[in-house]
């Protein structure tokens, strides 16, 4: 049987990837949804990023944590949708 909590993120490697991706993403508000009901909602309005998606935080992690000698070679994606744009 498998372990039933998921893997921890170390928090250092939180911190380096707010490093890497600092100068690519935006920090987005967050905004109420203007909603009269039981519960408030916030919106984390991502659609502020430079390419219109959160994907341009994983993308620009991942490719930030590549060794210049290999990303040289260049970058692939599958994705014809937000994450492509991001890469």
């Amino acid at each position: 049987m498998s372990d039933p909590l998921p893997e921890r993120i170390p928090l250092d490697a939180i911190r380096q990837a707010r490093t890497r991706i600092k100068d690519s993403a935006l920090r987005t508000p967050l905004v109420r949804l203007p909603y009269d009901g039981p519960r408030e909602i916030w919106l984390k309005l991502e659609t502020l990023q430079p390419v219109g998606s959160f994907k341009i935080r994983g993308a620009r992690n991942a490719i930030g944590g590549i060794e210049a000698d290999v990303l040289k070679k260049g970058i692939y994606t599958a994705s014809a949708g937000n994450m492509a744009l991001a890469v």
